[in-house]
């Protein structure tokens, strides 16, 4: 099974302050805890995980405790890297499987986007149109899993996006079949003709 997560900032305090409402942990040990029994619980040790950025972050995440913290997650975990992410070369010897700045993959019969930061929003306001501007992937009729927004939003199909981050998915990693019926109920493949349909025709 594949599954895809993003945004969990292990080892960052202040995430407790801007993500309160998903968060409701005393401290960064107790969301540590938390966050990897509940990834554990979703994601068995022959699992592929694509980690969608913004792994671990703060004055505690040091290299030797964001590797051993990694070490304890179910899955082969590879890595889109985020803002708050370390160069490439230094992901690949934190452990993580493969680490890119961008992917693609197959999912739900087509080939989807793999990138930490979202496409642009046409109807953003204020600084979050310019945030990351010049990182953002350009719309190309593909979709777009991605991260960053943390809680803003779960789906926007208009735009073809999904937002894995883990506060909209009940702090753990969604599974592909997840992210297939979204996509596939709100943009679904045209039918193949069936041989009745042939002889009609």
């Amino acid at each position: 099974m594949r599954f895809f997560s993003s945004d969990h900032h292990f080892f960052h305090t202040n995430i407790l302050k801007y993500e309160a409402d998903h968060r409701p942990f005393q401290g960064v040990d107790e969301m540590n805890r938390a966050l990897i029994e509940r990834w554990n619980a979703r994601v068995s040790p022959s699992d592929e995980v694509f980690y969608l950025g913004d792994f671990a972050f703060g004055r505690g995440a040091k290299p030797a405790l964001v590797s051993e913290l990694l070490a304890s997650l179910n899955g082969h975990i590879s890595l889109v890297q985020g803002n708050h992410d370390p160069r490439l070369e230094r992901c690949l010897e934190l452990g993580f499987k493969q680490v890119w700045r961008e992917h693609t993959l197959p999912l739900a019969g087509r080939e989807v986007r793999l990138c930490h930061f979202p496409y642009p929003d046409p109807a953003a306001q204020g600084e979050w149109v310019d945030k990351h501007a010049s990182r953002r992937p350009q719309p190309d009729g593909r979709w777009l899993l991605h991260g960053h927004v943390h809680g803003l939003w779960r789906e926007r199909p208009e735009l073809k996006m999904i937002n894995v981050s883990v506060e909209r998915w009940g702090l753990a990693p969604v599974s592909s079949l997840e992210l297939e019926e979204i996509i596939n109920t709100h943009d679904p493949l045209p039918q193949s003709p069936t041989p009745q349909d042939k002889e009609s025709l």
